[in-house]
């Protein structure tokens, strides 16, 4: 198996909630984790969206393209990491499949900002203990990336 690093046995609390209409999809789980003081976690939602902005890969390692979907109709499912990236910031990494009022399935990777609650979002969080789930810059991909790592102590 090729990987450049895991982290195992690590569950902690699970925070379930109900995001709004209007609500913005990832400052809805930022208040969240706020609220419950989780630093790391996975993250699984349903419900719908009024908009989706997102980002797809294109064929190119690196090269990716934004859209916009408007009245999305029902998010199926959007699956992501809450994580950190070397500066301490926190980074909510999500990719959903989504479809329309024509059941046309569409997906990818959501942006902040430009992914509005149209009528309820379901939310649940397993937060992560035991070690750090980073963001931050691969050499190899030339973008971004998960690198989870063990607790220094």
């Amino acid at each position: 198996m090729k990987h450049k690093s895991f982290l195992g046995n690590l569950t902690g609390r699970v925070v379930v909630g109900r995001l709004l209409g209007g609500t913005d999809l990832f400052e809805g789980i930022e208040e969240l984790c706020d609220q419950y003081n989780i630093r790391y976690g996975f993250l699984l939602c349903h419900g719908s969206l009024l908009k989706a902005g997102m980002e797809i890969i294109t064929g190119k390692l690196g090269e990716v393209r934004e859209y916009e979907k408007e009245s999305t109709g029902q998010v199926i499912c959007a699956i992501g990491t809450i994580c950190e990236r070397e500066n301490g910031e926190r980074d909510l990494h999500i990719h959903a499949c989504l479809n329309d009022e024509l059941c046309h399935f569409y997906g990818g990777h959501l942006i902040k900002g430009r992914c509005p609650v149209f009528s309820t979002l379901d939310v649940i969080i397993i937060e992560i203990k035991g070690g750090k789930m980073l963001r931050k810059y691969d050499k190899e991909t030339g973008r971004i990336e998960f690198s989870p790592e063990p607790n220094s102590y």
